[in-house]
């Protein structure tokens, strides 16, 4: 190799990304919007070469893309619903990217929508019935498991009960009888 002469030849497996491609992409909870950084400036930031792509295949379309020098934001059609957030990703030129919701829980927006003032959060016990109630504002479903005992690695697994969907994320289900000193878990499916 001869300094300034270059004699080599460049070849690009089929897996390279050769266009412009999607940095980092984060949902601002607040605002709605997307944030994306590219690697280099869109000549033409188009809405339709934005799509948010849910894990079922269902898509969202941008309705518009604000900014300029690789640093955009996007407006969606509809705004997702929290608890599918972490199952979408973000379509740009036909690449999939994943979207970062750290701010999410620091947000006016989940403030707003899930915070949970009562007093009666775990296992509310009477001779009738207990009453289970559990905040987890991202789950797409939650199930109370009950054990005869609390021994770890013993099969004593009794029944496990569907939680329903409340207000501010809360989850509860109500069982009847005495069920004092019982033990419990959740099962939480994000």
């Amino acid at each position: 190799v001869k300094s300034g002469e270059y004699e080599g030849k460049l070849t690009l497996g089929e897996d390279a990304v050769r266009t412009n491609k999607v940095l980092a992409a984060e949902f601002d909870y607040d605002s709605g919007k997307i944030k994306v950084q590219t690697s280099m400036e869109a000549i033409d930031p188009r809405a339709d070469a934005f799509a948010l792509v849910h894990n079922d295949g269902t898509v969202v379309p941008v309705s518009e893309v604000s900014g300029d020098n690789g640093n955009y934001e996007l407006t969606l059609d509809r705004q997702p619903s929290l608890i599918n957030l972490y199952q979408y990703r973000l379509r740009f030129h036909g690449y999939d990217y994943p979207i970062q919701a750290n701010t999410i829980y620091a947000s006016k927006r989940f403030a707003k929508e899930f915070t949970y003032t009562g007093k009666d959060l775990g296992a509310v016990w009477t001779a009738e019935g207990t009453t289970f109630k559990v905040w987890a504002p991202t789950a797409e479903q939650v199930r109370v498991a009950l054990y005869v005992g609390g021994t770890p690695g013993e099969n004593d697994l009794l029944e496990v009960v569907p939680m329903v969907r409340m207000a501010a994320g809360v989850w509860k289900a109500s069982i009847s009888g005495n069920r004092h000193g019982q033990y419990y878990t959740y099962l939480v499916k994000r």
